[in-house]
């Protein structure tokens, strides 16, 4: 239901080297909601981040991310068939939503924060994404979170455009593994 788990979702950074980098299929995009103050989690199993950055020259980068909104899913069979209507993310008039950083800037040597625009439902809206890097084994993870608020793209419409039984906050995790091609 407020599964906008966007978007913004899953803004990680990879560091630029001569060959772009390639995002491997086990990174996650999830979102996590409350419904009658119990917890549910669902994915998005399509998403596309376009990653040009340099933690060395974090201000020099751009991020950008399109999701595939009808790529939802979520273990509970009423809200999965609920995800794209209209009442949700009306998947049928908008199939995607997209973040494009406008600024990136470090802070610490290893945490950083995109500033952009989320695009969801329709509604643009700025947000400011943190993340941290790290290397393990020639794989580079950046890895972050952020809150967002369903109300704010017009996520829950009708019956469900309060918070009385879904909670406006929704937070959106993504785990982002990347690996430099071979030559």
């Amino acid at each position: 239901m407020r599964y906008l788990a966007l978007l913004a979702l899953c803004t990680a950074a990879l560091p630029a080297y001569a060959a772009p980098w390639v995002i491997a299929p086990s990174s996650t995009l999830t979102f996590t909601g409350k419904q009658a103050g119990e917890a549910f989690t669902g994915q998005f199993t399509k998403f596309t981040p376009v990653v040009d950055f340099d933690p060395a020259k974090p201000q020099d980068g751009k991020i950008s991310v399109t999701v595939d909104i009808a790529s939802a899913t979520i273990d509970d069979k009423d809200k999965q068939d609920s995800l794209p209507t209209k009442d949700w993310f009306f998947t049928e008039q908008f199939p995607s939503a997209t973040f494009t950083s406008t600024s990136i800037k470090a802070t610490s040597s290893k945490s950083f924060e995109a500033t952009g625009t989320l695009t969801l439902r329709g509604v643009t809206k700025p947000v400011t994404v943190p993340f941290t890097l790290r290397e393990t084994e020639g794989t580079t993870h950046a890895e972050g979170q952020i809150k967002l608020m369903r109300n704010d793209f017009q996520v829950g419409q009708g019956q469900w455009k309060d918070d009385q039984w879904i909670a406006f906050p929704v937070e959106v995790d993504f785990h982002l593994r990347a690996t430099q091609p071979k030559e």
